[in-house]
C-alpha cells in the first residue's frame, strides 16, 4: 500500500510517497505539482522492506509532514485532508499556501475560515481595535474571506456546512457560527460564509422536517 505524506508551511510545498512493490521500497518526493524524484531500493524480503517503511513514515512525521489518503483522492481533496489534521501550532505559513492555490476547494476554505474564529473578531469595529497578539489571525481571516467572496475558489466539489458540520469536532454536527455570539457583535460576518460550499441534502431535509429520516434519526439543534 502506499503512503503519501505532504508538508506544508512557511518554507516548503513537498509530497513524499514511499509503497513496497515486491522486495523493494520505492520512494517518489518533490515540490507538490512536479513528478518528483524516484528512488528504488531493495531488501533481503517483504518483512525487512516494510519495517524501511515503517522507519521512514515515521521520521517524515516527526519532521511535521502530515498523511493523507492515496486512495482515488484528487489533489484538493488531498489539501482538504491536510488541511483537516493541520497544526495550527506551526503558525499560518502553511494554511496561506493552502487558501492561495487555485486547487483549493471552497469547501477546505470554509473549513479553515471557521476553523480561525472569524467571529470573534466581530467584537471589534476595525483592525485598528484589535489586539496585537491577534492581528495574524484577523489578517489571515480577512485573507480567506477576500478570495472567497472574490470567486478565487472555482471548485466546489468538497461539502463543509458551517451550521451543520460533521466533519471536525463532532459526527452528529456542530454550528460554527454561533460561537462568540455571547459578546457584542460591532461587525457581521458576510452571509456568504455561513452557507455550505454545496448543496447539502442532509442538512436541507432536517430544516425542512425538523428530523432526518434513515436508520439514524438526527435533530438540527
Amino acid at each position: 500500500m502506499k503512503r503519501e505524506l505532504y508538508l506544508i508551511d512557511d518554507y516548503s510545498y513537498k509530497f513524499w510517497e514511499i509503497e513496497i512493490i515486491d522486495v523493494s521500497c520505492i520512494t517518489r518526493y518533490g515540490k507538490i505539482g512536479t513528478e518528483g524524484t524516484t528512488k528504488q531500493k531493495e531488501f533481503k524480503d517483504q518483512a525487512a522492506a516494510q519495517k524501511q517503511l515503517e522507519k521512514q513514515v515515521n521520521s517524515k512525521l516527526n519532521k511535521g509532514y502530515i498523511e493523507v489518503s492515496t486512495s482515488n483522492q484528487s489533489f484538493p481533496e488531498k489539501l482538504h485532508a491536510y488541511a483537516q489534521t493541520y497544526n495550527w501550532d506551526y503558525g499560518f505559513g502553511g494554511l496561506y499556501r493552502i487558501i492561495n492555490s487555485p486547487e483549493c476547494d471552497k469547501g477546505t476554505a470554509l473549513l479553515i475560515y471557521w476553523l480561525s474564529a472569524p467571529r470573534y473578531f466581530c467584537q471589534y469595529e476595525d483592525r485598528s481595535q484589535i489586539p496585537g497578539h491577534g492581528l495574524g489571525n484577523y489578517d489571515f481571516v480577512k485573507k480567506v474571506e477576500e478570495n472567497y467572496l472574490s470567486g478565487f475558489y472555482q471548485n466546489s466539489e468538497i461539502l463543509f456546512n458551517p451550521q451543520w458540520d460533521r466533519t471536525t469536532i463532532s459526527s452528529s454536527g456542530y454550528d460554527w457560527t454561533k460561537e462568540y455570539q455571547d459578546e457584542k457583535q460591532k461587525n457581521v460576518i458576510p452571509e456568504s460564509m455561513e452557507q455550505p460550499s454545496k448543496k447539502d441534502p442532509e442538512w436541507e431535509e432536517i430544516k425542512r422536517t425538523g428530523t432526518l429520516t434513515g436508520s439514524k434519526e438526527k435533530r438540527l439543534k
